[in-house]
């Protein structure tokens, strides 16, 4: 097994102790809903023509995060967003434990969200609509597992044929966790795995295609994560890493994205961008990544090209040493303190500082070249709090007790191990593990021995 140094991870101390966490759970006072309503946004459903933005923001709260969830929901009410010609669908799945507010519901509600909140609680005023085909109506409440395709599949329809706009959106609520999924449902004890995630926006967008996807939750910007979506969408966006405390600050972004003249793509990214970097710039190991989806596909060619060109010139034990040593102290790593945690790196550094060692030749200079190009052309935009380069980050070991990495990867992650397995794994031929041990630079780092 490989000892990651102490020293190495120190500054991740601070990190986990709250500085950075996945949501911070905030309560307030209740309030009566009579009293409020006058001060909400209660414009009529718009027509087509008014209508220039759709977006569903898919909140799976049935876990730790729910207060976070309530929060988050406050905030989005609280905007001056104008729902007339961007209207938002909130699917909120609550949690039984975690917060008593807004009637301590439990189940699943659909909202459409109603704007220019002035209340000084958390008290949720937006309008309650019905979705028979996710079973939620005035007379039928239901239990939606949110970890379950078919609860995002049958949301993304109900966005196209009951609230047709120019563009849409879908914003990924939740618990992340990379290249093993996202939107953990604590009832269902099951996460959306990559696959069923592929599923979910196939099966809902039916041959078309969301202008955006974005991720609300850690460890959204992992290459794994973009390619597999990469037919869905035109842009995605995520953090490499833990995201912070709050979240998004969606009051902020929807107040930016208001006061553009044109609600384009691009208006909404930048406003997006903008409230990460308000909220985080005062933290440490704070990334977001807008990714091009269109061109990730060579993206992610030129870096399996690369990590199969190390590979290629990892021979000796030593060499195998000095590239082990090099990923886990000078690369870019993005994972909490604690067992059990994926490390993450980024793919830029890891680029870069490979470049460097033993291993470096003319070849070698032209597909970092190549990968540099590919990645211009793919990251639209990164911002990164410690003012360091980045783009995404890619699974690279787990950390067990000790802070040393796992001698062997899970076999979903190997490639040829088991069925179903993620694009990125299927399609890799330089970095993932294999079955057969074909010398990649997974294979050559953790299972070769000369």
């Amino acid at each position: 097994m490989i000892f990651v140094r102490k020293y190495f991870i120190c500054f991740f101390i601070l990190f986990c102790l709250g500085l950075l966490s996945c949501h911070q759970n905030i309560s307030g006072k209740e309030c009566s809903l009579n009293d409020k309503k006058k001060d909400i946004d209660t414009n009529s459903k718009p027509s087509l023509d008014e209508r220039e933005w759709s977006i569903l923001v898919y909140m799976s709260a049935d876990n730790n995060l729910e207060s976070a969830a309530i929060a988050d929901f406050i905030e989005m009410e609280k905007s001056k967003l104008n729902t007339k010609n961007v209207s938002v669908l909130v699917l909120l799945d609550r949690n039984p434990s975690y917060d008593s507010s807004n009637g301590n519901w439990k189940n699943t509600k659909l909202y459409r969200l109603k704007t220019n909140n002035v209340s000084d609680t958390n008290e949720i005023l937006s309008e309650e609509i019905e979705c028979l085909e996710l079973g939620l109506s005035s007379s039928s409440q239901n239990e939606l597992d949110m970890s379950a395709y078919m609860s995002l599949s049958r949301s993304i329809k109900f966005m196209y044929e009951n609230y047709p706009a120019n563009q849409y959106g879908v914003i990924l609520w939740g618990h992340g966790e990379g290249w093993r999924g996202f939107c953990y449902d604590e009832t269902s004890e099951k996460r959306m795995t990559l696959t069923q995630l592929n599923s979910g926006l196939k099966n809902g967008l039916n041959g078309k295609k969301l202008d955006f996807i974005g991720f609300d939750s850690c460890f959204g910007a992992e290459l794994e994560v973009f390619y597999q979506i990469r037919n869905y969408a035109d842009v995605a966006f995520g953090v490499e890493g833990l995201l912070g405390i709050n979240g998004m600050d969606y009051e902020l972004l929807f107040n930016s994205f208001t006061s553009k003249k044109q609600k384009s793509l691009d208006a909404f990214i930048d406003s997006v961008v903008m409230q990460f970097q308000c909220s985080y710039e005062k933290y440490s190991k704070a990334a977001i990544s807008v990714v091009d989806l269109n061109k990730i596909e060579n993206y992610f060619l030129s870096f399996d090209s690369f990590s199969e060109y190390v590979a290629s010139k990892i021979n000796t034990n030593e060499i195998r040493d000095e590239i082990q040593n090099c990923i886990l102290t000078k690369v870019n790593q993005f994972f909490y303190e604690e067992k059990d945690s994926d490390l993450h790196i980024d793919i830029d550094s890891f680029v870069n500082e490979l470049s460097a060692c033993s291993v470096k030749s003319e070849e070698l200079e032209i597909l970092k070249a190549e990968y540099f190009n590919s990645r211009n052309e793919a990251i639209i935009q990164y911002w990164d709090s410690d003012e360091q380069d980045g783009s995404l980050g890619v699974y690279f070991s787990t950390l067990t007790v000790g802070n040393y990495l796992q001698a062997r990867h899970e076999d979903r992650y190997i490639k040829g191990a088991v069925d179903n397995q993620i694009d990125f794994v299927c399609d890799s031929k330089g970095y993932v593990p294999t079955v057969g041990k074909n010398q990649s630079l997974l294979d050559k780092l953790f299972y070769f021995n000369w």
